[in-house]
């Protein structure tokens, strides 16, 4: 896991509008933790985050990305089915990455460690940079993506527990794109 600079930061919608500070790289070596060849745009980009509370896996066929927090009621409600899914879903070549809508990191990191959450997080400011992201007006919301970033599905966050039926949607050819 590697370990940054906490950042002090929120989410930009749930907080009016805050302006955020700029993107840093994660520290340490230049050299990602994979191949380059070997992953897709997504993992690439995560690559280059402060993520918490594990490491992405990086050759996930598709990720999903979900903006949460641990003031959102409904994110709360959310939170144990995902946790639930997500060993299966990791073994299916899905990632969830979390998009900590909370005013700052350790606020972020406490909700995944409180729901035993074993999927990383970034802040949401972080999250303009992830090739098929987009900023959602609402909490909790779930974006997923092939590993290019290609937006297979995107909503509210019980999105989630459509995995299935969205991944047997692709054919092989397609995830390979």
């Amino acid at each position: 896991m590697k370990n940054n600079l906490i950042l002090i930061v929120g989410c930009a919608i749930a907080l009016g509008g805050l302006s955020m500070p700029a993107q840093e790289e994660v520290a340490g070596s230049s050299t990602p933790p994979f191949a380059e060849t070997s992953v897709g745009a997504v993992a690439k980009e995560l690559a280059k985050l402060d993520y918490f509370n594990a490491e992405p896996n990086w050759n996930a066929e598709y990720f999903i990305y979900l903006q949460s927090a641990s003031w959102c009621p409904p994110c709360r409600a959310e939170m144990p089915k995902i946790v639930e899914q997500y060993e299966e879903m990791r073994k299916n070549g899905v990632e969830i990455i979390l998009l900590g809508c909370d005013r700052n990191r350790p606020q972020a990191e406490a909700y995944l460690k409180q729901f035993n959450a074993k999927f990383p997080g970034v802040m949401i400011d972080k999250a303009a940079t992830l090739p098929g992201y987009t900023e959602s007006q609402y909490i909790p919301n779930a974006a997923f993506v092939d590993k290019n970033g290609n937006v297979l599905q995107s909503g509210h966050g019980s999105i989630i527990m459509q995995w299935r039926s969205i991944i047997s949607q692709k054919t092989p050819q397609d995830a390979q794109s």
